[in-house]
């Protein structure tokens, strides 16, 4: 290690310890109810706001609240996720998210807000459940704490940058795990392991004095995530007792359960088979270039696909930013889990990318082969406009690209319409591999994509219709029954899907309703269920409002805050 290395590092050292001697040391969260609590009265209320939509899956954004009475009346707000979600065709804007204005204070005028919200607490760290809080914070919105793991930070991290928030402005985060509560005035949270497609993700067991719930988040039952953490039955049972012990609950209330994929029957393949499946691909094409795309937040398959490229001598090219912060967010989570300071962007430049470092990001990467796999050589990984690139045989390259759903400026479509500029040309040679399912409404650009790569004449194109070469994120059927058998909530309520997806849902679960000694409910975006010893869901009788943006965060520069639409 060099000397500036070296004073680097004990510097680094120097501030954790300096940091770690002024944190204040929080009180033990009691673990049952204390005399003064057992007297509390009041409502538990959950709102979802987002997420719950009409056509269309995204902006997952929810309200849970406990509104104490009588003596010391107040109520405790935490918002659950702060997501957006694409605007649907032929819309004049890029994104959309849940108004917030009524939740936040305004930085420049000081209004203080209507329904102001204590915390957020976000569950995973996919745009459609963080995207929200950047383009809070830049149109000036003082955000209040922020409880996620240290993934689900960094990402959140990489987008104030892109958006130019100045850091005295970005929120303060608070870290979880699994296992690990948190209170928040009246209202207790145990963060719960949950399988998807992002590392880090979880679910939820919220109490408060007069109920309890159960929150799935974006959820399947994958045993085999490399990451993790990964869903255990029995982990969840577990600690869904201790949550319940808080207030002296017995059984949850209630219990939100992921709707997106729950149609399909049987589980959802999980990310090892894909694993396998590709790399039998690998091996049964000795000669050429493999080419796949992935969706640049898929960091379990990311990592997968680094364990293929070392165990077949290949060395990994990486052709698309995504891919790159998603592996420099992992670096990043190391660096929170052992008390590093907050991200910033590379100095002495007008740039708004965060600063990306391909050392940590090899370290982090085969530090992570190691400790998951027993690979000890690691793997070389190189970005594509490196020149080293040229010195490696086309045979001895793995490249993973962007571009999955077709995005114009992402790797894959500019190679598949033979943009000069872009640096991935394909060929003759090449083993296309497109390791991802097509999002509705993204069908014309994926065909169009695909259309061109069979255009150039690639030695293959292997997509989920010829080989098992993807896994969603979300749960099949199988997978719910055992959250849902987990959980053994009193009534089970579908959210996360459009209004389709979430009847579809509940209509399964209707079939095993008096085997589970469950009851069900369905509710929209702007409904209210007050939980508690009887579940009552009341109807809106307003439409949520919703922010309309043109240029989301991959775009800051251009960005701006459209009108308010009512859907």
């Amino acid at each position: 290690m060099s000397r500036k290395n070296r004073r680097r590092r004990q510097q680094e050292q120097e501030a954790q310890a300096a940091a770690a001697a002024n944190t204040p040391v929080e009180a033990p969260i009691p673990t049952a109810p204390t005399a003064a609590e057992k007297l509390i009265s009041g409502d538990m209320v959950y709102r979802p706001k987002g997420g719950n939509n009409p056509e269309d899956i995204g902006a997952n954004t929810s309200l849970v609240e406990f509104h104490r009475v009588g003596k010391g009346k107040k109520t405790t707000r935490v918002m659950i996720d702060n997501g957006t979600m694409f605007p649907g065709e032929g819309s004049k804007y890029d994104s959309m998210m849940v108004d917030t204005d009524p939740y936040f204070q305004d930085r420049e005028t000081g209004a203080f807000p209507k329904e102001p919200v204590d915390a957020i607490v976000v569950t995973h760290a996919h745009e459609d459940h963080i995207g929200g809080i950047a383009h809070d914070a830049s149109r000036g919105k003082v955000l209040p704490d922020i409880y996620c793991t240290p993934l689900t930070q960094a990402f959140i991290e990489q987008s104030l940058i892109r958006r130019k928030v100045e850091q005295k402005s970005w929120p303060t985060f608070k870290t979880i795990q699994p296992g690990k509560p948190v209170q928040i005035g009246d209202i207790h949270i145990m963060p719960i392991a949950a399988s998807h497609s992002v590392s880090q993700s979880l679910a939820l067991a919220i109490t408060t004095p007069s109920g309890s719930m159960i929150h799935s988040g974006d959820f399947k039952a994958d045993q085999s995530l490399p990451i993790g953490p990964k869903f255990d039955a029995k982990d969840m049972r577990d600690l869904g007792q201790k949550a319940l012990a808080r207030y002296g609950h017995e059984r949850f209330d209630v219990a939100t359960v992921d709707s997106t994929r729950a149609y399909n029957p049987g589980y959802t393949p999980t990310e090892g088979m894909v694993a396998d499946e590709i790399d039998g691909i690998v091996k049964d094409n000795p000669s050429h270039r493999i080419v796949t795309a992935v969706m640049g937040r898929s960091t379990e398959r990311i990592l997968n696909m680094a364990k293929v490229a070392a165990e077949n001598d290949r060395t990994l090219v990486i052709h698309g930013g995504a891919i790159l912060m998603s592996l420099q967010a992992l670096a990043r989570a190391y660096e929170i889990e052992t008390g590093g300071g907050p991200m910033t962007a590379p100095k002495g430049k007008k740039s708004s990318k965060p600063k990306l470092d391909m050392g940590s990001v090899r370290s982090t990467l085969n530090a992570l082969l190691k400790d998951k796999y027993g690979i000890n050589g690691g793997v070389k990984i190189l970005e594509g406009r490196d020149q080293a690139v040229d010195h490696v045989p086309e045979a001895k390259q793995m490249v993973l690209a962007t571009g999955t759903q077709g995005e114009p400026l992402a790797a894959l479509p500019k190679a598949a319409r033979r943009d000069e500029k872009s640096l991935l040309q394909l060929s003759s040679n090449d083993v296309v591999i497109r390791s991802a399912s097509t999002i509705p409404g993204n069908e014309a650009a994926v065909g169009a994509v695909d259309a061109g790569i069979q255009s150039i004449g690639v030695a293959k194109l292997i997509t989920t219709n010829e080989a098992l070469v993807h896994s969603s994120g979300h749960g099949y059927a199988k997978d719910m029954d055992e959250y849902l058998e987990a959980a053994q909530a009193r009534t089970v309520i579908p959210v996360h899907g459009s209004v389709e997806l979430m009847e579809k849902n509940a209509e399964r679960i209707a079939t095993r309703a008096d085997e589970l000694d469950l009851s069900l409910e369905t509710m929209r975006n702007g409904d209210r269920v007050v939980i508690g010893q009887d579940v009552i869901v009341t109807p809106t009788n307003e439409p949520v409002e919703f922010l309309g943006m043109r240029n989301t965060v991959e775009d800051p520069e251009k960005s701006q805050m459209g009108p308010r639409i009512r859907l």
